[in-house]
């Protein structure tokens, strides 16, 4: 049996409606994040993930999970703008050695496209995966699910999720690890707050403004997973529950000068454990169907 792909297509939602100066600034803060991710993502990640027309960014990844989750990070550094994805398994029929994602082809680029062609946020689906298996049904409604509790979510809240992200990441891996860079770490925190600041256009406190990057705590943030989520989860267990973390809200506080409480509290209104068990399902499925071929 050949071997299958992931080719992961991510598209801006209303691009048109968003000024010049606004366009300016999306473009500027999802080149700062795709460096990122790339580089947190570089074990599976075949071809980089850029630009490949307008606000279109396209990649190739070795497993569909490692492209579910550089979409699910991006969508959560790249709110308030929200974005729509379509992702793709299949074969890599035209592989052209030494370029780059837009010069390559076949079965997993056509099934991504299709796939982000068939998005629609108002049924729920800003993002699906096609790999015609029976199984696509099922994560489709999970990722959808996930999707949309995330999208929906304030400002404060996505913040915080963010950073509930970075220090418990759902992860495959017991070797994942964030880019450790600290000071581009803390650049790129400072930079998403005044993204989230200008394209909301609001001038209150958000939770990232309260970091204290004199504080060693924040360099430490691109640490190893604090957490083998994925590993830990009971093989036979009939539900999920490993998106709420003991530690979570203390850890957040940690760097944050926002009260444990006030964290906890708001990460519970948001749904934002549940958001992270759907997304741990995913995973989970994913990686069992994959063993299951």
């Amino acid at each position: 049996m050949s071997q299958e792909y992931a080719a992961l297509i991510i598209d801006l939602r209303n691009s048109r409606s968003y000024t010049d100066s606004d366009r300016f600034l999306i473009q500027t803060h999802m080149i700062w994040v795709l460096d990122f991710l790339n580089k947190a993502f570089s074990g599976d990640i075949l071809r980089t993930v850029e630009f490949s027309a307008g606000d279109e960014i396209q990649g190739l990844f070795s497993t569909g999970e490692s492209a579910y989750l550089f979409y699910r990070f991006f969508s959560i550094w790249l709110y308030p703008v929200k974005i729509r994805a379509g992702i793709g398994i299949g074969n890599w029929n035209l592989q052209m050695k030494g370029r780059g994602t837009t010069s390559q082809d076949g079965e997993v680029y056509h099934n991504a496209r299709n796939a982000i062609r068939c998005t629609d946020p108002a049924l729920g689906y800003p993002v699906l995966m096609y790999s015609a298996s029976r199984n696509d049904r099922t994560l489709n409604t999970l990722m959808g699910g996930a999707a949309n509790v995330t999208e929906n979510l304030s400002i404060t809240q996505n913040q915080l999720f963010l950073i509930t992200e970075i220090l418990f990441p759902l992860c495959l891996k017991n070797d994942f690890q964030w880019p450790y860079d600290s000071l581009a770490f803390n650049r790129l925190l400072i930079e998403k707050s005044c993204f989230d600041h200008k394209i909301s256009k609001t001038d209150r406190e958000l939770p990232l403004d309260h970091i204290n990057l004199t504080d060693d705590s924040v360099g430490q943030i691109p640490a190893r997973a604090r957490n083998d989520i994925y590993r830990n989860t009971e093989p036979n267990a009939f539900f999920v529950t490993g998106g709420k973390q003991r530690g979570i809200p203390t850890e957040a506080a940690k760097i944050l000068s926002i009260k444990r409480q006030t964290i906890a509290r708001s990460l519970e209104s948001g749904n934002i454990y549940w958001a992270r068990s759907m997304a741990l399902t995913v995973l989970y499925e994913m990686n069992t169907n994959m063993k299951e071929v």
